[in-house]
């Protein structure tokens, strides 16, 4: 499957994968952070497009399969252009042409990945009145469909802030993410960040001058739906990915304290 092969297709020469081996092959490989496929029979090979043209897609693949495969009944109908479909159409052709053959239905390949991080924020949605900053650490799980849906994944966060000198508030929370790949590259990532749930334990000191002790402690947990937004950046070192995230800049569901948000990180994530 991971073994790579040099084919000329059209007077190029590609190192291609071999996903689907048999009548018809199925060839593939990411360039320019781009996936592109082949299929190969009869030892010609002819790359699959799907052309964007006056905002339309035109869907040149599905014509290339019904060519290669008009002597079996298949309807392309539901085939998308991904290794995933693709593997199981150009299995099931083979699979027709010959009762013997046997390639297994291929599922979503997801990812793991986990992260660290440490920062600072100003935590604009307290009453953080002298603005000042507090270290944050966190801890990212993210899932990825690598073939499908690459440019989306899902990221539960455990992000702890810490008290300052003078505003005494820290917090435990955890929050669930989905994150959109705007910019995609072989090195380089950004994406925006909606956090939709958040659960968070939670402790502050207030002032109370109408009772005898000034300072009182208040703790307690935190149910939210947020709809907060960051901005985040990731960029390939060696076998992981160094990240830069501009944390919770804004939100559809919470009342700032009017201050801009200084909500900053540098972690490294990896794959597990």
């Amino acid at each position: 499957m991971h073994a790579q092969e040099e084919h000329i297709v059209d007077g190029k020469v590609y190192l291609l994968k071999s996903a689907v081996k048999g009548d018809l092959e199925l060839l593939w490989n990411e360039m320019d952070g781009r996936f592109h496929y082949f299929l190969k029979k009869n030892n010609k090979i002819t790359e699959l497009r799907n052309s964007k043209i006056d905002g339309y897609y035109r869907n040149e693949y599905k014509r290339v399969l019904e060519e290669q495969t008009a002597d079996v009944n298949l309807s392309t109908k539901r085939v998308n252009l991904t290794l995933l479909s693709l593997h199981n159409f150009v299995a099931e052709y083979n699979t027709k042409k010959d009762p013997t053959f046997f390639s297994e239905k291929k599922t979503a390949p997801l990812q793991l990945w986990i992260g660290t991080y440490g920062g600072t924020t100003n935590s604009i949605f307290t009453d953080n009145i002298t603005n000042e900053s507090q270290p944050v650490v966190g801890l990212e799980l993210e899932v990825i469909d690598t073939i499908k849906l690459k440019r989306h994944t899902l990221v539960l966060d455990i992000r702890n802030t810490f008290k300052g000198n003078e505003h005494k508030y820290s917090s435990t929370q955890f929050g669930l993410s989905y994150r959109m790949k705007f910019i995609k590259t072989v090195k380089f990532d950004m994406f925006l960040n909606t956090k939709f749930v958040t659960f968070a334990f939670f402790e502050k000191e207030i002032y109370d001058y109408d009772e005898n002790t000034p300072v009182k402690k208040v703790s307690g947990r935190n149910y939210a739906t947020p709809l907060t937004f960051g901005i985040g950046v990731d960029y390939k070192i060696g076998k992981g990915y160094l990240t830069f995230g501009y944390h919770d800049f804004a939100s559809l569901m919470m009342e700032s304290n009017d201050e801009n948000a200084l909500d900053f990180s540098l972690g490294y994530k990896f794959q597990i």
